[in-house]
């Protein structure tokens, strides 16, 4: 509530219990306009104007909170995705998470539905790197060394035995050519499957198994891409 009193004249000063008196009269006798808004996101405001003979004003605002935020409706969501699917015949696993706004909308279709986690098991292994970089923990610079068991088929095939590459360089590969022997090199570098995955089931991704089995839900990579863009993974640094 916000109440202002204006008064003019010398006597305002000299007498406040009269000003008072003709203040509350004048309140009883005034003229009170409310304007709703247009929608119900916007506040209700009372104003409330009256003024005496003796040029005095009494001016009261009354500005109403507003409504508490309703829930967004996901209806429409949920039938236009079921249309879809349902022309494709598609399994899939959907999760969303709004990032801002006063009540920030969370919505899943089989979010907690197992899949083959691909090459997801990367945006893992590059989180930790990255997080590990920008708290000081790990030299982006640092040689991590190949070993035959690291290799798959993938975009590049210079790996020898023995030859490092840089963290940076490695993460390069993976992040922008998934590249599969960089990717299992940097699993290799923060400690393996193990580690891995109890660094994800900390961030809320419970329901995978990255790398060693490979599997993962749609939720589970929300999870991690919600901390991220929370600053929870090194922050803007990382």
């Amino acid at each position: 509530m916000r109440t202002g009193v204006a008064g003019t004249g010398a006597g305002y000063l000299r007498r406040p219990s009269l000003f008072l008196c003709v203040a509350l009269l004048a309140i009883a006798a005034g003229a009170v306009a409310i304007d709703a808004g247009a929608s119900n996101s916007r506040p209700a405001t009372v104003a409330i104007t009256a003024s005496s003979s003796a040029s005095t004003t009494a001016d009261i605002a009354v500005t109403a909170a507003p409504p508490a935020p309703a829930a967004c409706d996901t209806a429409p969501l949920a039938a236009a995705v079921a249309a879809i699917l349902g022309a494709k015949g598609a399994r899939v696993g959907i999760s969303l998470a709004e990032l801002g706004g006063t009540l920030p909308l969370k919505w899943s279709l089989n979010g907690s539905a197992v899949f083959d986690a691909a090459s997801t098991y990367k945006l893992t292994a590059l989180m930790i790197e990255a997080e590990g970089i920008a708290a000081g923990s790990i030299d982006p610079n640092g040689l991590v060394h190949f070993e035959a068991a690291d290799y798959e088929a993938g975009v590049f095939d210079d790996y020898s035995v023995g030859v490092g590459f840089s963290r940076n360089v490695l993460a390069y590969r993976a992040g922008h050519y998934s590249d599969n022997t960089a990717g299992h090199m940097l699993v290799r570098d923060i400690g393996g499957g193990t580690a891995l995955n109890a660094w994800a089931a900390a961030l809320g991704a419970t329901g995978s198994s990255f790398f060693d089995t490979n599997a993962t839900t749609a939720d589970d990579l929300t999870a991690l891409w919600v901390a991220e863009a929370g600053g929870k993974l090194g922050g803007s640094a990382a």
